[in-house]
Parts: structure tokens; C-alpha cells; sequence
């Protein structure tokens, strides 16, 4: 397996991570013990996702693949 397919394999894993509560859902906000718990798996859940591209980061060729920014001109 290529590392492009390797990254979506481990990125593919830390999605079933991602948790379904939100900071902003009415019964997290009401409740500071709750909110914590959420922060944790949202932090668990990103650190995932950085660790996917930590251990596989973009090849060469995609980075090559990938579109410039355009180069900002001045107005005259």
C-alpha cells in the first residue's frame, strides 16, 4: 500500500474518533463536567487526525500536484 492509501487508511481510523457532541450542544454547555469530556474527545479525535499525517505526510508529487496560491498584484 502507497502512502496516499496509507494516510486515508489512518485517517479513515481516527474518524470513528470523531465524537457526535458538539462544546455548543444546550445539555454540554449547561453542564462544565460534560464540557470537559467533549473537549477531551474532540482533542483525542484531532490528535488523531495530526498523528494520520504525521506518520504519512504528503509525498512530494502531491505537494507538486497541489495549486498555487495566486500571487497577489498591486492595484494601480
Amino acid at each position: 500500500m502507497d502512502i496516499p492509501q496509507q494516510r486515508e487508511a489512518a485517517y479513515a481510523e481516527a474518524a470513528k474518533l470523531k465524537p457526535t457532541r458538539y462544546t455548543s450542544d444546550p445539555d454540554v454547555i449547561d453542564s462544565p463536567a460534560e464540557t470537559i469530556k467533549v473537549k477531551a474527545q474532540w482533542a483525542a479525535y484531532f490528535k488523531a487526525m495530526d498523528d494520520a499525517l504525521v506518520q504519512y505526510p504528503y509525498t512530494d508529487e502531491e505537494l507538486a500536484r497541489r495549486p498555487k496560491p495566486c500571487e497577489a498584484t498591486e492595484a494601480t
